[in-house]
């Protein structure tokens, strides 16, 4: 995992060290695709190249998404926290269909509704970068349960589990970096872009609770 990150960070920084050599400052920051730009003022060939390889990469990640998204959907679905059709596993295929139409309708209703690449992965990104922020602060919220020998979710004491290099300072300056990039998004991006994510994700929150109720009664009645 250290070597994949560091190899993508050296990647990102000579990507970048190579648009600032090959383009002018003011037009590099006017572009709004700076990749097709560089390669254009290297070769004739250059901007529809990096425009072809960007095509390849939405298709990785649409087919990244297809295989991942239904997957929660379907494991919510079985938990009973979320609608228990998207449960269902195909008779043949024993895959879970109905999730992957769900996943599939969803991202149709985003393009119509967003219409702009650009606006669409302001919306995601902002959305995603909302979690990794919640996933890492979890990092104290588990030391804290440690330390303090308090029970988990399973009514089970937390264990000795992985130790985070650099703790506490390395997670904390992680999610204070994921915090400055919200905020610049936020004073950045069109408001409704990021206000659009935000109001999604407060409705996913109280469905998500309305779910956890009805589950904890129905398990609370059968004892």
């Amino acid at each position: 995992m250290i070597t994949g990150v560091s190899v993508v960070a050296i990647t990102y920084l000579l990507t970048n060290l190579a648009y600032l050599y090959l383009l002018p400052m003011d037009q590099l920051a006017a572009s709004d695709k700076p990749a097709a730009d560089a390669m254009g003022a290297l070769f004739s060939w250059g901007a529809d190249g990096v425009a072809a390889l960007v095509a390849l990469s939405v298709f990785g990640t649409i087919a990244i998404y297809t295989l991942t998204a239904p997957r929660i959907y379907f494991r919510m679905a079985s938990d009973k926290v979320f609608f228990p059709q998207l449960a269902r596993i195909h008779s043949e295929w024993r895959t879970p269909v109905t999730a992957i139409a769900f996943q599939s309708i969803w991202a149709l209703v985003l393009l119509f509704f967003f219409q702009t690449f650009a606006d669409l992965i302001t919306y995601v990104v902002f959305v995603d970068v909302i979690f990794h922020v919640l996933t890492c602060a979890s990092v104290f919220v588990f030391r804290r349960r440690e330390k303090l020998g308090l029970p988990n979710s399973k009514g089970h004491e937390e264990e000795d589990g992985y130790r985070t290099l650099g703790f506490p300072v390395v997670p904390a300056f992680y999610v204070l970096s994921l915090i400055v990039f919200l905020a610049l998004t936020l004073a950045a991006a069109p408001p409704w872009t990021t206000f659009s994510g935000l109001g999604l994700l407060a409705i996913g929150c109280l469905v998500y609770w309305l779910f956890d109720r009805r589950r904890k009664l129905d398990v609370s009645g059968s004892e």
